[in-house]
């Protein structure tokens, strides 16, 4: 081998070993390159604030845990559920936090808004209370009905403990459901909203109605 081929194959060499570390910087690249188009839409969802007038204020605190869900349903992306099984995603909205922890703060919101009690907030905030409201997302999806209709549909089972042990007081499930007005993001969001709002209602009432009844008797 002659001069210049010992160095042509020095050359060959180092450029397929500069080579294999370009390759994947340039495929890291491409990556994170942003999607074409427009950002999708951002929506958010409202606390329930209509309660029954006189609701008896109570004496005790609450911590709200966010919600357990699988992981379709924790996601901050609009679910469509064909089929029964198959589960798709709106493309060009989404809501504006994952689905559990928009939850979460919902719910602390519409307790505040009943006006029955002062002392509740997340569990993650400083806040040494009485009773823990944990609950599991089973549903928060769109579905479509054998007549067509497409439904937004809202399931949450939720247990109610007394602190610092943990004891059950008691656990119900609460679901709803809304029709969709029209084939428009708006109304979609529309009925996630009127459903929802159904459960945050009936979760509030429940948990004022049996944790009250369990401190009476541990007071009592």
């Amino acid at each position: 081998m002659n001069g210049n081929d010992g160095r042509l194959g020095l050359r060959r060499r180092r450029l397929l070993r500069l080579g294999t570390v370009a390759a994947p910087a340039l495929l890291a690249s491409c990556a994170t390159l942003p999607r074409p188009g427009p950002p999708p839409r951002v929506f958010r969802l409202t606390p329930k604030t209509t309660f029954p007038e006189g609701l008896a204020a109570v004496e005790w605190s609450l911590a709200v845990s966010e919600p357990l869900a699988e992981r379709a349903l924790d996601t901050d992306r609009i679910a469509f559920v064909r089929d029964g099984t198959e589960i798709a995603y709106f493309a060009d909205a989404v809501w504006s936090d994952r689905v559990p922890g928009l939850i979460q703060i919902l719910l602390v919101q519409s307790f505040l808004a009943s006006g029955a009690i002062a002392a509740v907030g997340t569990d993650r905030d400083p806040l040494r209370p009485d009773y823990l409201l944990r609950s599991v997302l089973t549903a928060f999806q769109v579905r479509e009905t054998a007549a067509r209709q497409r439904m937004a549909t809202v399931s949450l089972t939720a247990t109610l403990l007394r602190m610092p042990r943990r004891r059950v007081v008691a656990v119900e499930r609460f679901a709803a459901e809304y029709a969709i007005a029209a084939r428009r993001m708006e109304a979609v969001v529309e009925a996630f909203d009127e459903a929802l709002g159904k459960v945050l209602k009936r979760v509030v009432l429940w948990t004022l109605h049996v944790g009250e009844a369990d401190h009476l008797r541990a007071s009592g």
